[in-house]
């Protein structure tokens, strides 16, 4: 972890990286390329039991119930997937403005409702990889970026329509937003800038919220991140000299710093959801309700039509589920990647004018191990 000196994190804060725009630029839209290609391509080549029985139906009643204003009837699951039929519908809509109808086209219909969450799956690739120039160093964050849009099982959920993948997009980019506003980034962002960004993972938490709702492991995370970057803030500790931990000011303070930036991200995150799910504008509750009773009687019990686990069907797997998911789910790089974790913690690297330094795969692993726990919880 760092433990830097004032004029070393407001040096940093201040240091730009010394690369054109325009190879920014490039190279954003390369590794843009990179996620949209596999994405895009062939978006009829399998379809799934969940679009069929579920999510093509939503998205029609859902645009239905935008067309004549029923606010209500935008509320279909407890999932929720707002997010999922907002895109689906916007895809729907292009798809009817192009004389594509289930009846017509169902392979071309398909296609096209998918296709606006590839696009927004990709888009989100390459944010990431902006955010993580400022965070780690930019040739990392390159190889962290093309592992992120080549990564087999995100291409394939990045596919559907569905809401596993922009659960996984807006969680991710809500980490990384909070790594950059905090002193783990190697350019963090400071005053006003810090605290726009702050509100950005805000936003970007109530997206993945309204996608999934298993996005609710955002709220203890954020907490626990923004209380653990007041407790290190080498300017707050300064403030009440070498022995700051014995300071009742220090505590209350360092409650303070964690209580306001926390309470910014939780309202930019419930404005987010109120804004974007129509149903919140007539019946609040009933759509909480919705989220509540789906993590309860889906996510806490076991499935009543089971889960197919080690060659059968089985309504609970037990505790071996995840560790094996991940073992299946994961692509040899990012197997490798887990299982050489441990040596980015083995030894600091000390610097002359900044003290111990967090190496950039530890702050990788930080942005990057939320993300791959979001698509396997999922």
């Amino acid at each position: 972890m760092h433990t830097d000196t004032l004029p070393s994190y407001l040096d940093r804060a201040e240091a730009q990286p010394r690369t054109s725009t325009l190879q920014i630029v490039l190279i954003t839209l390369l590794v843009l390329g990179t996620a949209l290609l596999p994405r895009a391509l062939g978006l009829v080549d399998f379809f799934t039991i969940d679009e069929a029985d579920h999510w093509i139906l939503r998205v029609r009643l859902f645009s239905e119930a935008l067309d004549h204003h029923d606010w209500a009837g935008t509320n279909l699951t407890g999932h929720p997937g707002v997010t999922t039929m907002w895109l689906g519908g916007l895809g729907r809509r292009l798809a009817l403005a192009n004389g594509i109808t289930p009846k017509t086209d169902t392979a071309a219909y398909l296609a096209m409702l998918r296709l606006p969450l590839a696009i927004t799956n990709s888009l989100a690739v390459a944010l990431g990889y902006l955010l993580l120039r400022r965070i780690i160093r930019p040739g990392v964050a390159l190889m962290a970026a093309i592992l992120w849009a080549t990564e087999p099982f995100l291409i394939a959920h990045s596919r559907l329509l569905h809401v596993d993948a922009l659960m996984t997009s807006f969680s991710t980019l809500s980490v990384l937003l909070l790594l950059l506003a905090s002193p783990f980034a190697r350019w963090p962002e400071i005053g006003t800038r810090r605290w726009l960004v702050i509100a950005g993972s805000g936003v970007a938490a109530g997206l993945a919220l309204l996608s999934k709702v298993s996005g609710l492991v955002l709220l203890p995370w954020a907490g626990l991140f923004l209380a653990a970057v007041a407790l290190g803030d080498m300017r707050l500790r300064a403030r009440y000299g070498h022995a700051w931990w014995r300071s009742t000011g220090w505590w209350l303070a360092a409650v303070r710093q964690t209580l306001l930036a926390y309470l910014l991200w939780l309202g930019c995150l419930v404005v987010t959801m109120l804004v974007v799910w129509p149903a919140m504008w007539v019946e609040p509750l009933g759509p909480v309700g919705g989220m509540i009773a789906e993590a309860i009687e889906n996510g806490g019990q076991p499935h009543a039509w089971g889960n197919y686990f080690l060659g059968r069907s089985i309504p609970d797997p037990g505790p071996l589920f995840y560790p094996v998911a991940v073992l299946w789910r994961s692509s040899p790089a990012m197997l490798i990647g887990m299982l050489a974790l441990p040596l980015v913690f083995w030894k600091p690297r000390w610097t002359r004018d900044q003290g111990p330094r967090t190496e950039d795969g530890e702050i990788s692993s930080l942005a990057f191990r939320p993300s791959s726990t979001f698509v396997y919880l999922a």
